[in-house]
């Protein structure tokens, strides 16, 4: 029959066990918050840049209206705006 000292030597070994595994765990938790992290910024930076191309291409949409307006007024396609 297992004494004492045995329960609390083989309680000590389980307990050293888990706890090397939940290190582990843990390591392998802070490699995946790091690597969903590092995506995240990525994600961010890449909204950003699409967010300046919508910006240049409205702009760009902007000046051909113009321009189309203006040709459109040069050929008397339109009425010109009263003024």
């Amino acid at each position: 029959m297992a004494g004492p000292t045995d329960v609390a030597d083989l309680t000590l070994r389980v307990v050293t066990e888990m706890r090397g595994e939940l290190r582990a765990d843990l390591l392998d938790l802070k490699h995946c918050m790091t690597s969903l992290e590092q995506g995240q910024a990525l994600m961010t930076q890449e909204l950003g840049r699409i967010r300046e191309d919508m910006a240049v291409q409205s702009s760009r949409m902007d000046r051909f209206d113009q321009r189309l307006g203006r040709i459109e007024r040069r050929l008397e396609l339109v009425d010109s705006p009263a003024g």
